[in-house]
């Protein structure tokens, strides 16, 4: 995972593959949780997305995707 200094906070930077027809689903989750993390996609015909996590955000983030691995594939790629 890797860590990106900005010039509010530390930022944690995670890569994943999913359904494309998940992308969606994904965007939509996260804005739910206002703050938790950040989702963009990178490359939609590989249904590549990233998500940027702010400091201190990280447990509950994390807590997140293992909620939401349950239902959608979610295969975490190197960066």
């Amino acid at each position: 995972m890797q860590r990106v200094a900005t010039t509010f906070s530390d930022t944690l930077l995670r890569l994943f593959r999913v359904n494309r027809k998940d992308i969606w689903y994904l965007h939509f989750i996260f804005e739910a949780y206002d703050g938790v993390a950040t989702v963009s996609t990178v490359d939609a015909k590989d249904g590549i997305v990233r998500i940027i996590i702010p400091a201190g955000r990280e447990e509950e983030a994390g807590e997140l995707l293992r909620e939401l691995s349950l239902e959608i594939s979610l295969e975490e790629l190197p960066e």
